[in-house]
């Protein structure tokens, strides 16, 4: 049984008459109610009926269900919205690239300017230890873009947190003081690198 999403006070006989009299050859899309409550997508296809009188007797037609090519339409949508995402994502990715590239290339240089004696050597080794570290997030833009999956692989997050520590300590400065509690459980969570 399919309920008629009708306007107030107007019946099925009703709505489906006024619609099949304008007779503009044009198919018609009326959205039903299955008794369950899920919409119903038709399109009706009708032509009036018209005597020698020129007096309107009836409508001839056929109605379609079309719900399942909404849904399929609506989910191409959906994936064409993802695609562009994905693209404006690998796009930014490439440009973010290019850039890291440039600050590691003066880094690197700046590195053998200075000599291995030099006091900033560390915190040139920071920056570089982040330019890895958004290297790896632009890697996922890229894998994202491509729709690739991830690499995902255990983490040892202790030695992770350890490894940031001193660069974290230079950036704050000498009256913060970092404390680690590490774990002593050892987890080794999936992450992508």
């Amino acid at each position: 049984v399919l309920m008629p999403s009708v306007k107030d006070g107007e019946t099925l006989p009703q709505h489906l008459l006024s619609r099949c009299k304008l007779g503009s050859g044009k198919p018609v899309e009326i959205e039903l109610r299955h008794r369950n409550g899920s919409p119903v997508f038709t399109l009706v296809h009708s032509a009036p009926l018209i005597n020698s009188r020129e007096e309107y007797i009836g409508s001839v037609g056929f109605v379609s269900d079309i719900t399942e090519q909404k849904r399929l339409a609506k989910q191409l949508h959906r994936t064409q919205k993802l695609e562009a995402i994905g693209r404006m994502a690998g796009g930014i990715a490439h440009e973010f690239n290019n850039l890291l590239m440039g600050i590691s290339g003066y880094a690197e240089a700046l590195q053998m300017k200075l000599g291995d004696e030099h006091p900033e050597q560390e915190t040139i080794k920071g920056l570089l230890h982040c330019v890895d570290s958004a290297s790896l997030v632009v890697g996922q833009l890229l894998a994202f873009g491509r729709r690739q999956e991830m690499d995902v692989r255990p983490v040892e997050l202790n030695l992770l947190t350890s490894s940031i520590t001193s660069m974290l300590q230079r950036l704050i400065g000498n009256p913060i003081a970092i404390k680690l509690i590490l774990s002593r459980l050892g987890s080794k969570p999936k992450c992508s690198k």
